[in-house]
């Protein structure tokens, strides 16, 4: 339930500018993550997808979710309920198949294609301070160079995620 509602609104974060459109939909299915994403990669999702439609009949996205996130909490924290901040940053989280027009929350076009999500946290700086209203994201990378399912360092991460937009 709770990977249900992170990726609604995910997807709706994404399709800000349309949401007001009645012909989006939103539904889970059965399906094997893209064989575009490495194997190592596709061993850790799901083999279920949730599909945002835009009044198609094919999906406009596919989100992949892994199996099981690391974290790194203590017992207490896990009966308390896990925040974003328990995972480590750029953990692998997911993957994302773009097959129509498409674009992020700041409206940069993501072009067809497959795509890995890893945890970022917005940097703790004052050009960053109250850019957005969350500083958890999802930062979307090709999945053609996004090979491996290991952590990496943040900088890594910045500079393979400027290459989906």
């Amino acid at each position: 339930m709770e990977n249900a509602l992170i990726t609604i609104a995910f997807l709706l974060s994404l399709t800000a500018a349309r949401a007001a459109d009645d012909s989006y939909r939103i539904q889970t299915v059965d399906a094997v993550p893209p064989k575009e994403l490495a194997e190592p990669i596709r061993k850790l999702l799901t083999d279920r997808c949730v599909q945002l439609f835009a009044g198609a009949d094919q999906p406009l996205v596919e989100v992949w979710f892994r199996k099981e996130a690391p974290a790194d909490a203590v017992e207490v924290q896990i009966q308390n309920g896990l925040t974003y901040r328990e995972i480590p940053e750029t953990t692998l989280l997911g993957a994302l198949r773009v097959n129509g027009d498409f674009s992020d929350y700041r409206r940069q076009k993501i072009a067809l294609g497959v795509y890995t999500l890893r945890l970022a946290f917005q940097p703790p700086t004052d050009d960053h301070q109250g850019s957005a209203p969350y500083t958890e994201f999802l930062l979307v990378s090709p999945a053609v160079e996004d090979t491996k399912p290991d952590a990496m360092e943040h900088k890594a991460l910045e500079k393979l995620s400027i290459k989906t937009t």
